[in-house]
């Protein structure tokens, strides 16, 4: 497949989410509890298969993280196209 130069759209979207979450975290810090993924309560709170992933930890883990996403993102991104880069993410 060839590399295409489209604008990544999917992958600010997703940081976006990303610093959302983020930010409702450290106003409420019972979303960590209600977002996380905890082993012992996965079958009374299924989402958090999904929600887990827009979590983290601190300032410097949510960077690292989106800059990460930027990159490797938007390179799969323009390399299978916008339907395949959802798909995968």
């Amino acid at each position: 497949m060839a590399y295409q130069g489209s604008r990544p759209v999917a992958v600010w979207v997703i940081i976006g989410v990303n610093l959302l979450v983020f930010i409702a975290t450290l106003v409420s810090r019972n979303l960590i509890l209600l977002l996380g993924l905890q082993p012992a309560s996965f079958l009374a709170m299924p989402w958090a298969i999904v929600t887990n992933l827009f979590v983290h930890s601190g300032f410097w883990h949510i960077i690292a993280n989106m800059i990460t996403l930027y990159f490797f993102g938007s390179f799969l991104y323009r390399l299978i196209g916008m339907p395949r880069f959802l798909l995968a993410a």
